[in-house]
């Protein structure tokens, strides 16, 4: 009667001990290097165009593209423009101030 009900116990645990899930193993490098690949994630920008040249006079910058890259990117930087110029509110505005200084 003890070999039976001893054998039923092993049987019992050794059951409940191979369904249970396996622990994950973390990696540190691979865990960086996932978390990487999610920061990289594309932009708005449907391209990427290179300028043709770029020149530093002063305190401005000229940039020159083909005029077919420019046309694309024409409506993007457009909006951009639009949403970095449109009206605040007076919170908005003195947080904005205070991250320029």
């Amino acid at each position: 009667m003890k070999k039976i009900l001893f054998a039923v116990l092993l049987m019992i645990t050794s059951i409940s001990a191979f369904s249970q899930q396996k622990p994950v193993l973390h990696n540190q490098f691979s865990d960086y290097v996932q978390f990487q690949k999610q920061q990289r994630k594309p932009h708005n920008f449907p391209m990427r165009p290179k300028p043709l040249s770029v020149t530093f006079k002063g305190d401005r910058v000229i940039v020159v593209f083909k005029k077919e890259d420019y046309m694309r990117l024409r409506p993007i930087v457009n909006q951009r423009i639009m949403w970095r110029e449109r009206p605040r509110g007076r919170v908005q505005q003195m947080l904005i101030e205070k991250m320029e200084h």
